[in-house]
Parts: structure tokens; sequence; C-alpha cells
């Protein structure tokens, strides 16, 4: 007979051998010969001996041959004949018998089972070889089917799952081992091949008493529908069974065994308790096996995939042709394993009803359909009611989603939440991928395409996808306004990597700190986000913005301790999305100003030093933003802590370099802080000098504000400036400030008399004494360029006013009285007042051009004031709800 012919069959038998024996073998055609053949299941010689004698004249003997084997069930004669324990029938005699006795045989060459036949027909058996005689009894006694479902074709595909699961079978270290698939993966097929090859390894015979095989399975799906079995459905026939085999095999307690349980999930359901009693009690030294579609606690867990795509057409070819389904396209091969999902019993039942005269594009979404519903049904109909809800919340997130964001939806415990998805972890409804920073739970296909058809809960998924529009419409609304307003180094900014779960939440916080006041119900919403923020998974602490957050929240609350605490753990954050410098900076400097707010300047400068080491922070690829923010607050801490010469020294530095537009103002007002600080050092030892700092000081406010006109930090640190130099001019000894030299400045300087113009304004212990030296000041000097004879400071000095130098204002400008005056922030938000007939007029700052922020600031109830470019307001819900409306000014100035 000629050598063997590469072939996909001769491959799929290669497949079962070591590559270490095949290789060793690679240039020898009669070993590899041998090896086929003892690797080979009995069908398989079949096909081997078709293939070997192809295009020669003993192919039709060959053929011949096998059509005459399966017609007459040799299959099932030679697993009687292999299982001690099955029953051999009479006829199997004869029908061997016709098989032996048929020419065709020494047509090939065969001589031998003739001459045993006739030597038994004359009363004469012959011995076995001793060969024979010790292999049989070194095989380990097993109640093994002798039919297995994959018999047909041989278990295809399965090469590395079969090493993989015979490994775990053998070794020690896992006395449980699961195997955990959806039905129709061959976990019974895959468990039976790897017990049937341990049953055979002479290697094991010694150490291995007995192979204990009991099925669960209830019902079998077949091309026809579900075919109903007779089988143990409970633990206490599980154990009856148990018991029975035990006796038959007569082993003894300390004997070695393996039991394999398959289709587990039957009691799982409805007694998981019940069955890990039953596992405690099993003796330690057994090995024991489980197929299931629920993972079993403890063990180890050995999951089984699909077959290929390779496997999955092979499969498909090889029962077609076992079946005598001939005439078939590979492209409709092809498509039955693809619409299979490589699910070996969907494959089957789609070439089964094929062959049955199925209509080929009925037959795979009716396959589909059914292989869904047997596998599945059972399982999703025992679940607790949490875990059906993530089954709906996965579904409504498009077949996954993140674990936060799966709890978000939820809205429950962190406790139930992880119960559920854990209770699902256990089957093959769900997957679980792992990687640094999260965890994604994602639907089976063919679970998913059960939820499209059947949903558990339509009105929860309903509420789900609502909830999933919401979130995403406030992320994109977020996002649009970030993009365009938001600094990337503000602590609102939120990086593109925090995932939408815990963007949502953040969003939600963000609103409350926009609020400039605190009512009972912020405090209470307040908690509610802090309760939220704390419930969300761990891998939501690996974010920087979700430590701001929480410390934002606890210095709201006041919880100084615990804002502290959040606050240092998202400056110490590398990776994700604090891994930019843009981020590392602002936690850290959020930071600074936090321990700066607690008066720990000490602290906040130790904390800034280690941040600056200036010369390389510049160096970076550093926003100019942070750059700015980040000196105006080192300087003002260094200032505290009484460290001129380093500020002046970090300040001259960043001039250097390009200060970013939105926070212009912030230098000046830096140098100026700087010789203010100055000027506190001699201010009372050489008052001319100090007035000479000061001058240099009032330069900055005006300054400021030209270049940041619109900027609350500008406007605030202008505010600050005047009211630092009020309080140094009013500290001065009235002695030093009436000298000739020191008066003189005073007068001729335009920048300091509009700083004492606005220090009349300030509530200061020695503004009396302040303003009496003015007034002496007036007095003595009768330069026509002295600033402080005009007309405003006068009156607000309380200076008696002639009547020929009565103040007039110009045509259109209004005298009015302010009534009333609504606080904001640093700023006046609006003011109420009335003219010299009692009409009321409403100005609200936004409102108002060309205003003096300085003057505005000063502004109390009684001041007089000009208004013009009056306008009257049309509110027709004013009108609608009984208010009255006022005129508004374009104009205002105080007078």
């Amino acid at each position: 007979m000629p050598a063997h012919r590469k072939s996909s069959a001769v491959n799929g038998i290669v497949d079962r051998c070591s590559e270490e024996r095949w290789s060793n073998i690679s240039n020898d055609s009669l070993a590899q010969t041998k090896v086929l053949v003892e690797s080979s299941y009995f069908g398989e010689l079949l096909d081997l001996a078709v293939i070997s004698t192809k295009d020669t004249s003993y192919e039709v003997l060959c053929r011949s041959l096998k059509s005459k084997i399966e017609s007459l069930e040799v299959f099932v004669i030679r697993n009687a004949m292999a299982h001690p324990n099955r029953e051999f029938f009479e006829v199997y005699w004869y029908r061997m018998a016709a098989i032996v006795a048929d020419p065709i045989l020494e047509h090939l060459g065969i001589f031998g089972p003739r001459a045993e036949l006739e030597a038994a027909e004359d009363g004469e058996i012959r011995d076995v070889s001793e060969e024979w005689w010790s292999r049989g009894e070194r095989y380990t006694w097993n109640n093994l089917p002798s039919d297995f479902a994959h018999d047909v074709t041989g278990l295809i595909g399965r090469k590395i799952e079969l090493e993989e699961l015979k490994s775990l079978i053998v070794s020690k270290r896992n006395p449980v081992v699961t195997i955990v698939a959806p039905g129709g993966m061959g976990k019974t097929a895959i468990a039976l091949d790897s017990l049937n090859t341990v049953v055979h390894d002479v290697s094991l015979a010694e150490s291995l008493d007995a192979v204990f095989f009991i099925s669960l399975k209830q019902e079998e799906l077949t091309a026809s529908g579900v075919k109903k079995l007779d089988a143990p459905d409970c633990m206490e026939a599980l154990q009856r069974h148990l018991d029975e085999l035990i006796k038959d095999s007569d082993v003894a307690d300390s004997s070695n065994v393996i039991l394999c349980v398959d289709n587990l999930e039957t009691v799982l359901l409805d007694g998981s308790m019940e069955f890990d009693d039953w596992l405690e009690k099993m003796p330690a030294h057994w090995k024991i096996i489980i197929t299931s579609r629920i993972a079993l606690d403890g063990a180890k867990t050995f999951p089984l995939k699909g077959l290929n795509t390779q496997g999955g057409e092979l499969l498909a070819r090889k029962y077609a042709e076992a079946i005598d389904l001939h005439n078939v396209s590979n492209d409709l091969l092809k498509s039955i394993a693809a619409s299979s999902a490589s699910n070996p019993l969907a494959i089957r039942l789609q070439v089964d009803r094929l062959r049955a005269g199925g209509d080929v594009n009925i037959v795979s979404g009716q396959t589909e359909a059914d292989i869904i519903d047997f596998s599945f049904r059972a399982l999703v109909e025992s679940l607790p009611q949490h875990s059906c809800d993530v089954l709906e919340c996965l579904f409504a997130c498009g077949g996954s989603a993140d674990r936060g964001q799966v709890h978000i939806l939820l809205g429950l415990a962190v406790e139930e939440t992880t119960e559920a998805i854990n209770c699902l972890g256990r089957t093959s409804l769900i997957t679980k991928e792992l990687d640094e920073d999260s965890e994604t739970l994602e639907l089976a296909e063919s679970v998913r395409i059960m939820l499209r058809d059947r949903p558990l809960d339509f009105k929860l998924r309903s509420e789900f996808a609502k909830k999933i529009n919401a979130t995403r419409a406030a992320n994109r609304l977020h996002s649009s306004i970030q993009k365009h307003n938001t600094d990337p180094t503000h602590w609102d900014y939120i990086s593109e990597s925090v995932p939408d779960y815990l963007r949502k939440v953040l969003i939600d916080a963000m609103r409350l700190f926009k609020k400039p006041g605190r009512h009972e119900k912020d405090y209470q919403q307040i908690e509610k986000v802090g309760k939220s923020l704390q419930s969300l998974p761990r891998e939501s602490k690996n974010y920087a913005e979700y430590w701001l957050t929480l410390g934002r929240l606890r210095e709201s609350q006041r919880d100084c301790q615990s804002a502290l605490e959040a606050y240092t753990t998202a400056s110490k954050i590398e990776g994700l999305s604090s891994s930019s410098n843009k981020l590392r900076y602002t936690c850290r400097l959020n930071l600074g100003r936090f321990l700066s707010s607690e008066s720990m300047v000490d602290e906040a400068v130790a904390h800034l030093e280690k941040l600056n080491e200036c010369e390389a922070m510049l160096g970076e690829d550093i926003p100019e933003v942070v750059v700015t923010r980040f000196s105006s607050m080192y300087v003002s801490l260094l200032m505290k802590c009484d460290r001129i010469d380093l500020a002046s020294s970090h300040l001259n530095l960043v001039k250097k370099h390009k200060i970013a537009d939105t926070y212009k103002g912030f230098i000046p007002a830096c140098s100026a802080q700087l010789e203010i600080a100055k000027v506190k050092r001699i201010h009372k030892s050489d008052c001319l000098s100090a007035v000479k700092g000061l001058t240099r000081s009032a330069e900055i406010p005006s300054d400021a504000l030209s270049k940041d006109n619109e900027s609350r930090h500008a406007i605030g640190a202008t505010l600050y400036l005047n009211k630092e130099l009020g309080h140094l001019l009013s500290a001065m000894r009235i002695s030093d400030l009436l000298e000739e030299s020191t008066t003189k400045l005073l007068c001729k300087s335009e920048e300091l008399y509009e700083l004492v113009y606005n220090i009349s304004g300030l509530k200061i212990r020695d503004k009396r004494e302040l303003l009496s030296v003015v007034k002496d000041l007036i007095k003595k000097l009768t330069d026509s360029k002295n600033l402080f004879n005009k007309r405003s400071w006068l009156s607000r000095c309380g200076i008696q006013i002639i009547d020929n130098c009565k103040h007039k204002l110009e045509e259109g400008w209004i005298p009015c009285e302010v009534v009333v005056v609504n606080g904001g922030y640093e700023l006046p938000r609006f003011i109420m007042c009335k003219d010299e007939t009692g009409q009321m007029y409403f100005a609200g700052r936004q409102g108002l051009k060309d205003l003096d922020l300085i003057a505005w600031s000063r502004i109390e109830k009684g001041y007089k004031i000009a208004i013009s470019g009056i306008s009257t307001p049309v509110s027709a819900k004013g009108r609608e709800r009984g208010r009255e409306t006022y005129p508004v000014p374009k104009y205002l100035r105080v007078l």
C-alpha cells in the first residue's frame, strides 16, 4: 500500500500527536504511518485507507470495505468490545464474521482475521500475545460512555485545549477543575476525550484506580428539537448514582479516583449550598472534574471558547462528509461556521437540517434561535434580580460597559453591584477584560441576541437608555464649553481620559461649586455628590480629577483634614490623566493654595519649593498659565514668610518669559506686593523713601487693570493693593508726612493722589488723622498744581466750599443718592439710587459702560453719584408678577 498522502484528515490526526514525537520521525515515513495508525480513531483508520489508495486499484476496495463496516455498525461493536461493562450481543459476532469472511480483505492482502475466524469456528481460540494482555490489565476501570458524540469526526480544533485539560486533570495542584462554557461549545466532548486518554495512559495505570462519569444533562438539542434525557436532577440522585459506581468498581476509600460530573448547572441553579456541602464530603485525594455553564467558587476554572475559523470550517466539512451530505460548496460550509459563531453543536445542527432537506436561508436563523434558547434560557431565569438588571444595563450600553458606568446606572450600593457582577462572572453570560485602570464587562454575542429578542425588563432598559443619553449629552456639552472657555490648568478642567461615568459625577459636583451662596439644600446636595464619589469603583481613584473634586467637597464642608488628604493624593498621582504636566502642576498648585488658606504658610512654601525647582520648571513644556499662577502664589507666600529677596529673584526670572494674556495682571500685582513689603520695613524709619516706594506701588493698580480690565483676579489684586497702601500711609507718623519734601511728593504725584483719594473711603482706624494731615497740606500749599485742591477731594474731606466754586454737572447727568447696595464677590453686583424727585433707578455692574471699578468698589449707601444714558427696560414677566420695573442708566460716576 503506498505511503499516506497529506490531507485535512491526516493533519487532524497529526494535531493530536505531540510535537516532540512527530519531529523525531520527520524523515521516516514508515514510522509516521505507525504513529498515525496508533493515534487514529477507528473511523479515521478507514479514511486513511481510502486516502492512501487514492487513484489506485485498491481505492474501490477500501471504499467498499468502509461502506460495509458503516452499514453493519462496526463502530458500535468496537465500543462494546472496548468497554467491559457494556453488553456484547450475539448479533455482534455474526456481523463481524460477515466482514472478516468478505473476500475484500484477501484482495487487500489482509489474511489474519480470516484465519482467526476459521480457527474459532473449529473451536480453537488462539492465545493473545503477552503484550496485549499486559496492556489490557493496565487499563483503568471506568464507566465512560461507549459512544462519543464526536466519534464520527473526532475532536476537531481542540489540540491545545486537550493538552491543557489533561495537564490539569493529572496535576495534584487543583483538586477541583471546572470546564465553563455556554451550551453546545463541547464541554462534555473535551472532558470525555481527555478522560479517555487518561484511562488508556499506561503511565497513569499504577496511580489511578477508577474514573467515574456522571451526567446530569436533562435535555439535548437535536435537529428535530429538544430531547428530554433521564439523568439525576438533584444532589440525592447524584449521590445514589455515585454510590452505585463505587460498588461496581470495588474501589476502597483510599483509592485514587477521578470523578467527572457533567452539566453541573442542573443542580447549581437550585442547590448551590447543597453541592458545596456534598463537595466538602468528597475524599481529599479524589480529583473532581466538572462541566458547567456556571463557574464554581474555589475551583480552577477552565474556560472553553468556540472553535477558531479554521476549526469551525473543518468541522462543518468533515461532519457533512460523515453523514453523506455531498455537493456542499466550500462557501456554504464557511457560511455555516461563521453563522454558528464556531459553536460545534450549532454547526452540526445546521448540517443535519440541511441533510434533512431544510432551506439554506431558514436553517441558520432557526439554529441560532434554538442554540441561544437551549444554552441560556434556564440559566438566565435562575439569576438574582440585580444580575438580570446588570444584563439589561449592558445591553442598553451597547453590549459592553465599564464596571463604574454599570454601578452608576444601577444606583445600587457598591456591595450589591459587586455581588451582582460576580454572580454573572461565574457564568458564560458575560466576559471581563481587565486593564491597568478599569474593568470592562461585555455580553456574550448570543446573550445580546437573546436579550434583543426577549427583554428581561424592557421598562428598565428604557430607563437605562434615558440615563445614558442624558449623561452623554451633559458630557458633550461640558466638553464643548470646556474646549472654548476652560483653561486646561483650571481645577474645573476634566481631561479626555476620564471615563463618562466619572465625568458625570464630576460635572454634578462642579455645578455646586459655582453657586455663590450656601443653603441647606446645597449642603444636602454636596452630601449626595460626596456619597456618589465615594461609592464609585476603586479604579475611579486612579484619576487626579477624582481627588481634586473630593478635596473641594470636603473643603466646602470645612473638613480641612480630609480636604488636605485628598489634595495631597491628587498631587502625588502619576500616570493616567495626571501624567500630563498641566494636571500635575494644577494639583500641586491647588494643594499650595489650600495650605495657604489654612494659614499653613510654611508648609505651603515648602510644598511649592518642591514643585518649583524654578529653572527646570520654566525649561519644561509647562503652559504659561501654570507658570504665571504658580509665580503669583509662590511670591505671595514668600512675602508672608518675609523671604523678600527670594521672592524678588523668582519674579525677575519669570519676567524673562512670556506671560499668559489671561493673567497679565498678576505680574504687576506681584511687583507691587514686593514694593509694599519693602516699604513695610522702612515706613517708620525713612518716611521719604517709604512715600517714594508707595508712589511706585501706586502705579501698579491702574497698570494691572489696563492690561486685564475684565479679569476678577486683576480687580481683586488691585483692590488688595489699594488697601495695603492705605494702611501703610495711615500708619506713618504725621510729623514725617508734614515735612516739606514729603508733602511736595504727596501732592504732586498723580498716582498717589488717586491712591489717597480712594483711601478716604476706607474704614481704617487712622483715617481721620490722615485726612487732617491732608487738610493741613492743602492750607499750606498754594501751588495751582496741587492735586488735592480738587472739589471732589475737598468735599470728601469736609472742607467748606465757596459758592463760586460750586460743582456743576454737565448736561444730561442726573445727581442721585445710593439707597441700596447689593454685594458680590469683591464688587457690588448692582445698586439702587434715587434722584431729587424720588425716582428710583437700577444700575447693574454688567450693564454699565466705562465704569471706574475702583470707585464702584467703594460705593456705600448714602454715596452721591451721577448717572446718564437712561433707558426703560421692557419686562413682560415682571409686569405679570406685579413687579415694578426701574429705569436703567448706561453711565455712572461717583461724585
